[in-house]
């Protein structure tokens, strides 16, 4: 099952509170740009690239995992 339905993006919508700047908030009020239907598009044309990303990560790992900072165990 592809990702963009067992996410509902065509399922109905819920309210929800999201953090954006003001001055983008104006742009986008000013330019006319609905901000829930701009990230439905975004996430439609960067699904594929999204899923591929994840795809590789579950079978590789993160690519520089090695250098990731481990607290030492009190052993």
């Amino acid at each position: 099952m592809a990702a963009s339905s067992r996410r509902g993006l065509d399922a109905s919508k819920k309210a929800t509170d999201v953090s954006i700047s003001g001055a983008l908030l104006a742009d986008a009020k000013e330019l006319r740009i609905n901000i829930s239907r701009a990230t439905e598009i975004w996430l439609e044309k960067n699904l594929e690239a999204l899923q591929s990303s994840n795809e590789y990560v579950e079978r590789n790992g993160l690519p520089l995992a090695k250098y990731r900072f481990r607290e030492r165990s009190e052993d």
